[in-house]
């Protein structure tokens, strides 16, 4: 696999810069003399734009819950990252997308299922790519004001 399909894509990782993530990453986004921009391993730079997160960087950086001041005891949500797929076109070709939201881990017992499968966002954050949907996640709850950055 090419290190493209493992890392984030340039706009999320230059966002996650702007919004002050930690920039620590094995690999980095830099500006070649053609203005191109390309990875290279990060330890090897002294050009380097921003840090390309990896999912597995990007996992570590997520929180695995998120607890809201509001509606408790109903305010906990837990990290859940759904693999799903799609039909690509007419002859059945599957492609699969990452499916990641926060999903509260109380129940209410009333008869009523209003709380069961809340969501903490109104629409699942997906993208074929597990690094960019991480990515995608990360300045969602950044920008939200779910997390403070630090």
């Amino acid at each position: 696999m090419n290190i493209e399909k493992q890392v984030c894509d340039f706009e999320y990782a230059k966002r996650l810069d702007e919004l002050g993530v930690k920039q620590d990453s094995y690999f980095s986004y830099v500006k070649l003399n053609d203005n191109k921009i390309s990875i290279w391993q990060s330890d090897k730079l002294n050009n380097r734009i921003c840090y390309a997160f990896t999912a597995s960087e990007l996992f570590d950086i997520l929180p695995h819950r998120i607890t809201l001041i509001e509606d408790e005891p109903f305010n906990t949500f837990r990290l859940q990252i759904n693999k799903s797929f799609v039909c690509e076109d007419m002859h059945n070709k599957l492609k699969y997308t990452y499916i990641i939201n926060y999903y509260c881990d109380s129940t209410a017992y009333t008869g009523e299922s209003a709380w069961l499968g809340r969501a903490l966002f109104n629409h699942s954050i997906w993208d074929e790519s597990l690094a960019n949907a991480s990515a995608k996640v990360l300045i969602h709850i950044i920008e939200n004001g779910y997390i403070k950055n630090e």
